[in-house]
């Protein structure tokens, strides 16, 4: 049982330290593939180092002597070539073929196992390209969806709000469309009561031309009738006058007489006495009246006496003995009205 248990322990010792060459071989074989020399060299070396079999240390030797050659190391490349050389003489060169075939089995594996590995690669990362893409796609497609739905609920906004404009201004245009219509028939009415107003305005005119036309005979008539009527008061009063001249003449001739012989000495004139001056000053004097209005305007009553007793004649002593006034008064009123001596008031 103990040498069973020993012999089982050798044999799986050596399986072991085989799968552990060929292991060696397969990575120094494929970083040789992929020129990656410095790790093919450190597994060759591991072989040749190894207590290994014969022909996997000529194979590693031989790759070892190519590496070192490719890379111009001249001294390793002969080390190994001798390296090489010793190796060759011992070799069984038919083992060391279905040697070299295993390790080329074993490699083609394990590039058939890195293709296999990058083609999963390839399609894991295909699978990503595709699953980002589709992403993409999705997350730009709803992008799209949302800007569609947002511009197209912008547009029915905008169709919405110009329907709700079109609406209003529709209703407008009917509402201007009654108003002007209302206000063309007022206006036609309005023409219509014109027109009658004008036709009544002209018939109205027409009465008032035939009335002014009347009115003008007539008033011309009426002047006519009036230049005649004032012609025979003035031949009646010029016949009165001429009636009445001569005893007029007289009376006024005895009151101003009387009041000039009475200027002698002083004389308290009444009221009565100065009536009857004025009323022969009147008589005697026609216009004489009117001139006093119109060169005193305003005047006081002993103004108006002192321009009386001028127009008949006194003098200045006789005028202050008849009115009691100061003599200056009586000077400076003579001196001021001096128009009554030029007075021609007949």
């Amino acid at each position: 049982m103990e040498k069973a248990r020993k012999c089982k322990s050798y044999v799986a010792e050596d399986l072991h330290g085989y799968l552990a060459v060929l292991k060696d071989m397969a990575y120094g074989y494929y970083y040789e593939g992929c020129e990656l020399y410095d790790s093919a060299r450190f597994y060759f070396n591991r072989v040749i180092e190894g207590k290994t079999d014969i022909s996997n240390r000529y194979d590693a030797a031989y790759r070892l002597y190519n590496i070192y050659t490719k890379s111009g190391d001249i001294v390793n490349a002969n080390r190994y070539a001798r390296v090489y050389m010793q190796l060759s003489d011992s070799l069984d060169f038919g083992k060391r073929q279905e040697l070299a075939a295993t390790v080329n089995n074993a490699h083609k594996y394990h590039l058939d196992e890195k293709k296999e590995q990058e083609l999963k690669a390839g399609k894991e990362k295909y699978r990503l390209y595709l699953m980002f893409a589709l992403l993409t796609f999705a997350v730009v497609g709803a992008a799209l969806w949302v800007l569609y739905i947002k511009r197209r609920n912008v547009h029915l906004m905008r169709i919405l709000d110009l329907s709700l404009k079109l609406e209003r201004l529709s209703a407008d245009d009917k509402r201007l469309r009654e108003e002007i219509e209302k206000k063309t028939m007022e206006l036609k009415a309005s023409e219509m009561m014109l027109n009658q107003s004008n036709e009544e305005l002209r018939k109205v005119k027409q009465e008032l031309d035939s009335v002014n036309s009347e009115y003008n005979e007539y008033d011309n008539a009426l002047k006519e009738k009036e230049r005649q009527l004032s012609e025979k008061m003035e031949q009646n009063k010029t016949f009165i006058k001429l009636l009445h001249q001569s005893e007029l003449e007289g009376k006024a001739e005895d009151v101003i007489f009387a009041i000039r012989q009475s200027t002698a000495g002083k004389k308290n004139m009444t009221s009565a006495d100065w009536k009857q001056l004025y009323q022969a000053v009147d008589e005697l004097y026609p216009n004489f009246n009117d001139k006093l209005l119109k060169e005193l305007g305003t005047f006081t009553e002993q103004q108006m006496q002192v321009c009386y007793l001028m127009r008949i004649g006194l003098s200045k002593p006789q005028i202050q003995n008849m009115t009691n006034l100061s003599r200056v008064t009586v000077w400076r009123w003579v001196k001021k009205y001096d128009w009554v001596l030029t007075s021609n008031d007949r």
